[in-house]
C-alpha cells in the first residue's frame, strides 16, 4: 500500500440544502444530508442529524501536501463569493488524512505545512483545518 492523502471539504448548516450547494459549486458531494435526517448505524442505532452537511472527499496518491491542497481547493471551486451565494453555511472545514507507510517502527516523518496564500484563502472562507496523520508499518 502506498502513501496517500485524503482531503475533504465539509460545509455545515442548520438550513443547508445540499442540492443548492451542488448547483452553485458544480461538484457532486461524496456525502450529503439535510438537518433532521435519520442515520442508522451498523449497530442499528438511529441518529438524528442536527445539521445539514455537504461533503466532498478526494483521495490522492503521493505526498506533496501543499500542492494537493491547491489542486483540491481549485477542484471544489469554493470561495467567499460562493459561500455568500449559498448563504446557509454556518461552518466550513478543510479536512485531511495522511497515511504514511514505513518499513521501520518510529521512522516515519511527515512534514505538513500550508503557504501563506493558502492560509489566506482558507481564512477568507472562515475554514477550520483538520489534519490527521497515520503511520503504518509495511509487512
Amino acid at each position: 500500500m502506498q502513501n496517500y492523502i485524503e482531503l475533504s471539504l465539509a460545509l455545515f448548516g442548520e438550513h443547508l440544502v445540499p442540492e443548492g450547494v451542488t448547483e452553485v459549486l458544480k461538484v457532486r458531494p461524496t456525502k450529503a444530508w439535510l438537518r433532521g435526517a435519520i442515520h442508522t448505524t451498523t449497530t442499528n442505532k438511529r441518529i438524528l442529524r442536527e445539521s445539514g452537511l455537504w461533503l466532498f472527499k478526494k483521495r490522492f496518491e503521493g505526498s506533496s501536501f501543499v500542492s494537493l491542497v491547491d489542486q483540491f481547493l481549485d477542484m471544489t471551486n469554493f470561495d467567499f463569493r460562493k459561500k455568500m451565494e449559498i448563504g446557509t453555511i454556518e461552518k466550513v472545514r478543510l479536512g485531511s488524512f495522511i497515511s504514511i507507510r514505513t518499513q521501520d517502527y518510529g521512522s516515519g516523518i511527515c512534514e505538513v505545512f500550508l503557504r501563506s496564500d493558502q492560509l489566506t484563502r482558507l481564512a477568507k472562507i472562515e475554514s477550520e483545518i483538520s489534519i490527521d496523520v497515520s503511520f503504518d508499518m509495511d509487512g
